[in-house]
């Protein structure tokens, strides 16, 4: 009966340990989004940047700009209590990290972006919350390689057109960009940004630019002015 009543002992034990080992759920979040504002991930190669400053353990902040491909350090080092880190891709919920006493009983994890935004959430150990101001940083570890030289691309000319009769602008239809690329490995010519060919562009100054892409991660852009 000893035996028995041991071996169930381990077992919840054991258990235990796992669930306080595994990264934090949402629900965990009990303070909410602080702050409120989108963070930025840092810019700076190698340099340890602080992105935010007076975080409670139980809440999670959002952070833009990463690059896909780049290896980035996110961390807690410093904090006065037993934290955990929890980073999940804003959009989706998957885990993309977690750390538990990565520097002492503070927590700091290193990752590669796909280029999504981040739910940075922190929390206590047990995934509790406190009232402890916590200041989180970041650091951009590396970039990822470019391979070869971008593509050359090219644009149409600027057009000038007078307003259809009755109509505060014209229908206009232009060409795609062209491109080439001197690998030999172009992907893609996208337009990425103003209105699409056969549009109605209103009195002004419109401006459509292309972006052209490689096999090996390099882009080049041109554009062209619709008045």
């Amino acid at each position: 009966m000893k035996k028995i009543i041991l071996l169930v002992a381990v077992f919840f034990a054991s258990t235990s340990l796992w669930t306080v080992a595994a990264q934090c759920s949402t629900g965990s979040a009990t303070w909410g989004q602080y702050p409120s504002a989108t963070q930025s991930a840092p810019v700076a190669l190698g340099v340890e940047t602080i992105i935010t400053v007076g975080n409670w353990a139980g809440e999670y902040y959002r952070v833009s700009g990463l690059i896909p491909g780049a290896v980035y350090n996110w961390s807690l080092c410093g904090a006065s209590y037993d934290t955990q880190l929890t980073i999940r891709n804003w959009n989706t919920g998957a885990v993309v990290a977690y750390n538990d006493d990565g520097c002492g009983v503070a927590s700091t994890t290193t990752f590669t972006s796909d280029g999504s935004d981040l739910r940075i959430q922190i929390n206590r150990f047990f995934c509790s919350n406190n009232t402890t101001s916590t200041t989180t940083r970041a650091t951009l570890i590396s970039e990822p390689l470019i391979v070869g030289d971008p593509p050359l691309i090219q644009c149409p000319s600027d057009v000038v057109v007078t307003n259809d009769a009755g109509q505060c602008g014209a229908i206009v239809n232009f060409a795609d960009a062209v491109a080439i690329d001197p690998d030999g490995d172009l992907d893609v010519v996208l337009q990425t940004s103003g209105l699409p060919s056969g549009s109605e562009f209103p009195v002004g100054v419109n401006t459509v630019a292309f972006t052209a892409y490689d096999l090996g991660g390099n882009s080049s852009e041109c554009s062209f002015t619709i008045t």
